[in-house]
């Protein structure tokens, strides 16, 4: 059984901790939509969101089941040929956060790694995408929940510290970063995908960070997409050029331009 999904709805919490969603329900959520962002094996993900669905329903987790669910029955062979196309060769739809922000793309760069830095968090993944990737976004998310779970229950100073650094630092990387991008790469992937699978998860993907952001009660604003003019293409049609963000930029100094040191508990994670 997945190990994240196992102890979903068993674990005791702190007082207060009672009116917020399980943070392993959703780490499961995020951890599904990185892996539908991933390069695909059809055969791979199948297995992936069947054992998902699975591990759902068995804890009484039936939106999260029927989350896993419905991409399953998506999957086709077809999926590798369709994310090159999108993502990775004519680059239909950049899954990239600094395609879609005005601020300065080292800025934004440094920002992201800082802040995953200070959770001994690198991206580095078979892709070796970069840290504004949609899916290295989603597994951090993943990851900063599961961190939350394992604090949760704490009652010394240190660990109620440490429960609190948690929920801030999922505050400001939805607020500042994932959730205020998707809706606008979302739009752009549903117009752009020829396939179900991929139009599904751009449905998902905005109505769940939605979701999850009103249930935890931060709120956040997303990227407006402005509308230029049209282009005349070949054939004599026009295609609508859409540009983002207003982001923003100040003149601070890049984070990575410098060497960053490690945090004291542990080695650095990779996602990606």
């Amino acid at each position: 059984m997945n190990p994240i999904t196992q102890d979903m709805g068993s674990a005791q919490q702190p007082a207060g901790a009672d009116r917020l969603p399980d943070p392993l329900v959703r780490a499961e959520h995020y951890r599904v939509l990185a892996a539908a962002f991933a390069y695909p094996d059809a055969e791979e993900l199948a297995t992936l969101l069947a054992e998902a669905e699975q591990a759902a329903t068995a804890a009484g987790q039936s939106e999260l089941a029927s989350f896993s669910a419905g991409l399953l029955t998506a999957v086709e062979p077809g999926l590798a040929g369709e994310y090159n196309r999108l993502f990775a060769q004519s680059v239909a739809c950049s899954p990239y956060e600094t395609s879609y922000v005005a601020a300065d793309k080292g800025v934004q760069l440094g920002r992201l790694a800082a802040l995953m830095e200070a959770f001994c968090v690198r991206s580095r993944g078979a892709e070796h995408e970069s840290p504004d990737h949609i899916g290295s976004e989603l597994e951090f998310m993943a990851f900063l929940c599961l961190k939350e779970a394992t604090h949760r229950d704490e009652t010394s100073s240190e660990g109620q510290e440490a429960y609190a650094a948690v929920r801030q630092a999922q505050a400001l990387f939805l607020q500042e970063h994932v959730a205020r991008w998707a809706g606008v790469f979302a739009d752009g992937l549903r117009r752009a995908t020829r396939l179900p699978f991929y139009a599904l998860l751009a449905e998902l993907l905005p109505t769940w960070l939605a979701q999850d952001l009103t249930r935890n009660g931060w709120p956040y604003e997303p990227l407006i997409p402005r509308r230029h003019l049209p282009l005349l293409q070949p054939d004599g049609s026009l295609q609508s050029t859409i540009a983002t963000g207003d982001v923003e930029d100040d003149a601070m100094s890049c984070p990575m331009a410098s060497p960053q040191s490690e945090p004291s508990d542990g080695e650095p994670v990779f996602i990606g």
